[in-house]
């Protein structure tokens, strides 16, 4: 019942509505964001002046030529078909949260490999991932703001019932490909919005050289850059 009540407590919690302009901290060139605008293949990204399309299936995962894409459709449908269904179903509102989650992306990449402490156990991605609660956020919104963060905890892979078979070998195809492509390690964030019962699941590539150190204020931070529309 408590587990209940918690959760109905975060539907009912009033959001703040969203800033009307970009917030002065963000970087006006988003270059972290550009960085990690890559290609799902080769990983050469928008920062190298690389042209990259989506998926037509999905529409969220990006390549930068059609053999890039037929390489990674092994890795790739699964999560395919899981973005299609969401998406087919909750239409304007999984746009928008795919949107977010570009936007965010330098935040959310940095976030879980904070919680998941990569750095000093880089097999705990294997166990582990970041689930980010969300709620709409009312009013008119930017890209940014359309979400608010209610909160980030970690959760077992294991814990999502008949899912969980899936995400792990989601998850196992996206860590193969990656250490491939010289990551150390793959992470599974996932973006849950709670008033519209709408996901994403966002991997991350861990790369040694950009590992984050342990960080006690990571979810505070998270919140602060999500909320406040902070762009990098």
């Amino acid at each position: 019942m408590q587990n209940s009540n918690y959760h109905l407590s975060q539907l009912e919690a009033p959001i703040p509505r969203a800033p009307g302009r970009a917030h002065p901290a963000s970087d006006p060139k988003q270059q972290a964001r550009k960085e990690l605008t890559q290609c799902q293949t080769c990983y050469e990204s928008k920062a190298d002046g690389v042209t990259l399309f989506k998926c037509a299936g999905c529409k969220f995962e990006l390549y930068c030529s059609k053999a890039c894409q037929k390489k990674a459709w092994p890795t790739h449908k699964v999560r395919c078909r899981i973005n299609q269904s969401v998406t087919s179903s909750a239409g304007d509102v999984s746009q928008a949260l795919h949107l977010f989650s570009s936007k965010h992306q330098p935040t959310i990449g940095q976030a879980g490999m904070r919680a998941l402490q990569v750095a000093t156990d880089i097999t705990r991605c294997q166990r582990d991932v970041l689930v980010i609660t969300l709620r709409t956020r009312p009013g008119k919104t930017r890209p940014e703001t359309a979400f608010f963060a209610v909160k980030a905890e970690i959760r077992s892979i294991y814990s999502f019932g008949e899912q969980s078979m899936m995400m792990k070998q989601q998850l196992d195809q996206l860590d193969k490909h990656n250490k491939e492509m010289g990551a150390a390690a793959t992470l599974l964030v996932i973006l849950s919005c709670i008033d519209v019962g709408v996901s994403l699941v966002a991997p991350v590539s861990a790369w040694k050289n950009a590992l984050e150190p342990e960080y006690e204020d990571w979810e505070e931070d998270l919140k602060r850059y999500m909320n406040g529309g902070i762009l990098r």
